[in-house]
């Protein structure tokens, strides 16, 4: 059971997080990248009929959810939805950096 003040928690965090998204266009950009790659992959099996999908900004998807007087699952489902609109940028991040890490240990190995 998620309380009043546990709901209220979680919507001024998700809040938040929307706030980082929104300010960092890498974060939208590699969100689009996924959503791309998962589209090109639902038209090749689906005949190739092309959907466009209108990205709302996460504030506005945020603002426009009411968690403070939904239910519980509701409320978790958006906790999920703003994971997962970050996780492509923390995945693309870490693998960037690790590739990086990877060029400096083969430069210093070889000097």
């Amino acid at each position: 059971h998620v309380g009043g003040a546990a709901r209220g928690a979680l919507n001024a965090l998700l809040q938040l997080q929307a706030a980082l998204i929104d300010g960092n266009p890498a974060i939208a950009a590699a969100a689009a990248e996924i959503d791309a790659i998962g589209t090109a992959a639902d038209e090749e099996e689906g005949g190739g009929t092309k959907k466009r999908k209108r990205v709302q900004s996460a504030s506005a998807a945020v603002s426009g959810m009411g968690l403070l007087g939904s239910p519980a699952s509701k409320v978790w489902a958006a906790m999920e939805g703003m994971f997962s609109r970050f996780s492509a940028f923390r995945d693309v991040s870490c693998d960037r950096w690790h590739r990086k890490a990877q060029v400096q240990v083969g430069k210093a190995g070889g000097a």
